[in-house]
């Protein structure tokens, strides 16, 4: 029987989080359950393993996650009104009769986004392009329309900085935000943190009839008109969106443009058909996911890859390690864009998988087919320096790449 590797491997320092790659291997040799002392908690790597505690809701709660708790709920709390209010609401905003219907908004805004990102002779990839298209259809669909897009991100940046550090207990991401408050003062970020929250609070505060196009918006009424949302639970909703929006496919845009930029040979590759674009996309969710890691919560004695586990322990699923298992996938750190199945669990799998993964597909879809039309010969001024990962274990995006192209 396996037993739990401890004390061998650090999944914390900052080489892990420029290249976690090595780690992910090791874990998955040596492991294949890493207990980490410090933590407390244990680290799966594999494929399988991390497929089955996913696909597991009965056993594993995700109490520990602000997103899947805000948007799925927690086993825990399966019969609150609260949460199955959310949940109707979700699959009812993001459905793909929904989903469709933005179809021509996204469009025209990831061909605005790239205009004006062409005429600049330099571009950073997140904050000039790929974050524009998924914080518009955002702000679309909670009606912000007096908020600029750079406001908007410097929120996002606020909330995942600040936020992140308190979800440490199953109380909402707008409670634990509020207490905050007192202990962020001094933050560089605080004065965009309180600002966010506060532009929130008034926002749902408004005259209900000027959120007729805003259906998230419109469906977070409809919950607290049946007593399911007061004020701070809408702008927990708004909150997890941005975070949300932040963690996946920004992310994810922020790496493919990176990837063609690398590679000059996808570039024409992407533009051969859509087809080959889609496939693409999915083999850099896989390649460089964007959420590396998802918590679990063990909640009945059971055991995982032959280790026994108790209630109450803390699991964090590695997500990044499980989509390079050469277990799974041949030849797993070559980038393969026409790598087919692509079975990858970017996105979750199961019950509590990301309900906004057909939105973020299609966000980056029509973002990057307008720029292989736009633009050619996309390079990174720097190409021989590496890359700076954002500060989050969790996240996987690449901060401040600078690339230069011409204009189709």
């Amino acid at each position: 029987m396996p037993a739990k590797v401890a004390g061998a491997i650090d999944l914390f320092s900052n080489e892990v989080r420029q290249n976690p790659y090595p780690t992910y291997e090791a874990v998955r040799k040596y492991g294949p359950v890493y207990f980490d002392r410090a933590t407390k908690k244990h680290f799966i790597g594999r494929y399988s393993d991390v497929k089955a505690v996913l696909g597991d809701a009965s056993l594993f709660s995700s109490r520990t996650s602000a997103v899947e708790q805000t948007f799925v709920g927690a086993d825990e709390d399966k019969d609150s009104l609260r949460i199955r209010g959310i949940r109707t609401m979700v699959r009812a905003s993001l459905t793909t009769k929904r989903v469709a219907t933005l179809e021509a908004f996204v469009r025209e805004t990831s061909a605005e986004a790239v205009r004006i990102a062409a005429a600049k002779p330099q571009v950073e990839v997140m904050s000039d392009f790929a974050a524009v298209v998924p914080a518009a259809t955002l702000a679309m669909m909670l009606s912000i329309e007096d908020v600029p897009t750079a406001k908007l991100l410097e929120w996002t940046r606020a909330v995942v900085a600040l936020g992140g550090e308190l979800r440490s207990d199953r109380t909402s991401l707008m409670a634990r935000l509020k207490l905050a408050f007192k202990g962020t003062r001094d933050h560089p970020l605080a004065p965009a943190f309180r600002e966010c929250v506060a532009y929130f609070q008034a926002h749902f505060a408004a005259n209900r009839e000027s959120y007729v196009d805003a259906w998230v918006t419109q469906a977070m009424f409809s919950l607290a008109d049946a007593e399911q949302l007061d004020a701070d639970a809408m702008t927990d909703i708004a909150l997890t969106l941005l975070t949300a929006s932040a963690e996946s496919t920004t992310s994810l845009l922020t790496s493919a443009v990176v990837q063609l930029a690398e590679e000059p040979w996808l570039q024409e590759f992407v533009r051969q058909s859509d087809d080959n674009l889609r496939s693409f996309i999915e083999e850099v969710l896989r390649h460089e996911s964007p959420v590396q890691r998802r918590p679990r919560v063990v909640r009945e004695a059971c055991e995982v890859a032959g280790v026994h586990l108790k209630p109450g322990d803390e699991l964090m699923l590695l997500v990044g390690s499980a989509n390079r298992d050469p277990e799974v996938f041949a030849e797993p750190d070559r980038f393969d864009p026409d790598r087919r199945p692509n079975e990858h669990l970017s996105f979750g799998f199961g019950p509590r998988s990301c309900p906004g993964s057909q939105l973020g597909r299609m966000e980056a879809f029509m973002v990057l087919r307008e720029l292989v039309h736009q633009v050619r010969d996309i390079a990174r001024l720097d190409p021989g320096a590496p890359l700076l990962q954002a500060e989050s274990l969790t996240i996987r995006a690449p901060r401040e790449v600078y690339v230069r192209h011409g204009v189709v």
